[in-house]
């Protein structure tokens, strides 16, 4: 069976060059961030991009303002491309322990009210049309 780190170099990279191309597109059709505009919740990585735009700038108090792990996905890639070289258990602790940081502190973030995030399902996209659905067919049963 193919590692991750494999997976990451032979198909990962091309997805991502995509995924990158397409949230372009929605950046300069003024939708920043997909998963909010069809939830209305942010991501866990809501702010990642602002925060390193601060500390490429020198200003590391606004990029912790951003998002207070803005510096682990630097370790998580490398450590993804060592797959290989690191025994399958630990790698597997790593990236467990990595992606429950980022859950852990996505809760902890969204429970403070951190500004950064938003959370209202009432303006995603997915709820606003099944209102539109539930609309339509109240018109015609009553």
């Amino acid at each position: 069976m193919e590692g991750f780190g494999k997976f990451f170099k032979n198909r990962m990279i091309p997805l991502c060059l995509a995924l990158a191309a397409f949230l372009m597109v929605q950046y300069f059709i003024g939708y920043a961030c997909p998963l909010l505009k069809y939830t209305g919740f942010s991501c866990p990585g809501c702010g990642l991009t602002r925060a390193w735009r601060c500390f490429l700038t020198g200003n590391l108090k606004q990029a912790l303002y951003w998002h207070p792990l803005f510096l682990l996905p630097v370790p998580t890639v490398i450590i993804m491309l060592m797959e290989d070289r690191i025994p399958g258990k630990i790698y597997t602790v790593i990236m467990s322990l990595i992606a429950a940081v980022f859950i852990i502190v996505y809760i902890m973030r969204m429970a403070a009210g951190d500004p950064v995030l938003e959370h209202d399902f009432h303006n995603g996209l997915i709820w606003q049309r099944f209102v539109q659905i539930r609309d339509f067919i109240k018109g015609f049963t009553g």
